[in-house]
């Protein structure tokens, strides 16, 4: 039998659907056997259970390890975006918490959804670097106005290089424990107290500035942000003739628009429902009432963005809504 996979997940209670769906889409398109490490510091036993058995009745599952996080870990550093949770920091303990033997993992958050194999991710060399890393498309350099320009001049940092997105990682595990990732994300927290827009991604990219290596954008294509991120004009030509071929292979709603939310006639937020439906989360009976629900909050959050967008001024960058466009999904 292959080596497995190893995944690394961080997720609440208020997520623990989301991290069914991720496991389950983990698992059904990894042409290896995966292992994934759940870090959570408040899933209740049934959560948990629920989990369990969506994961059970795959053909081939993953095999599930519950790491409990002391729920004492960043209690003490506020959230402050509406669309993030505490388990958003779960991730910086990752290199004390996984076991000993493990060499790597993909960390991916709760709100992706894989759609192709991920074991081209899985043996993708890092060249030395502490993880491999997708640029975000909502902000993709460092130094811009609302990323990480508060501290960027004090670090000594290139405020045109990119930044990196948080939300999938392939994780060289001994460098993140040797070099003390997590130590040094907590110091940036205790020095950056006011500065927290973006939680542990900012803490990651001012930490890792220059351990990281760029992957593909396939590997975390942030469904919202991904066509007003084919704009932007620090993109290279290899970059630009990279979004021209790009084959997603995991998709993510970062920010605030979830396929719970958002998105009603998006063909990514319509395959992440089809996710939902046949995980057996649901029964179907509970499945109509969840998907009416969300519909619901769908129109709702439209019109509200809709009313957003008209207010904002033109050409703007950043938008509430608009959806990415047309990308290949398998």
């Amino acid at each position: 039998m292959p080596s497995p996979v190893n995944i690394v997940c961080g997720a609440d209670e208020r997520f623990a659907l989301p991290l069914a769906i991720v496991l389950r889409s983990a698992a059904m398109h990894c042409s290896r056997p995966v292992e994934a490490f759940i870090l959570n510091n408040d899933l209740t036993a049934a959560s948990k259970r629920r989990v369990e058995n969506v994961c059970a009745r795959m053909k081939q599952g993953p095999r599930l390890y519950w790491l409990d996080v002391d729920p004492a870990f960043m209690a003490k550093t506020p959230v402050v975006r509406p669309h993030l949770s505490k388990a958003a920091f779960l991730r910086l303990a990752m290199g004390r918490l996984l076991p000993s033997d493990l060499d790597r993992a993909i960390y991916l958050d709760s709100d992706v959804l894989v759609v192709q194999d991920l074991v081209p991710l899985w043996e993708t060399d890092l060249d030395g670097n502490v993880v491999g890393a997708v640029r975000d498309f909502m902000t993709p350099l460092i130094g811009q106005p609302d990323a990480l320009d508060f501290c960027v001049p004090a670090m000594g940092l290139d405020p045109t290089a990119p930044m990196f997105n948080s939300g999938v990682l392939l994780i060289d595990i001994k460098r993140f424990l040797d070099e003390g990732v997590e130590t040094a994300c907590i110091q940036y927290f205790d020095r950056w107290r006011e500065q927290r827009r973006y939680a542990d991604q900012g803490a990651l990219n001012i930490v890792l500035a220059r351990r990281w290596n760029r992957l593909p954008f396939r590997w975390n294509l942030q469904v919202t942000a991904w066509r007003h991120f084919q704009q932007h004009p620090s993109l290279s030509p290899d970059e630009l003739a990279e979004i021209r071929a790009t084959d997603p292979a995991i998709l993510h709603f970062s920010g605030a628009m979830k396929p719970w939310n958002s998105g009603l006639r998006w063909q990514e937020c319509r395959q992440y429902v089809q996710n939902v439906r046949d995980s057996g989360w649901y029964s179907p009976a509970e499945f109509i009432i969840w998907n009416a629900r969300r519909t619901t909050m769908c129109i709702r959050n439209g019109i509200v963005n809709r009313i957003a967008d008209r207010k904002r001024p033109p050409n703007q960058f950043t938008r509430t809504s608009g959806g990415p466009g047309k990308i290949a999904v398998r």
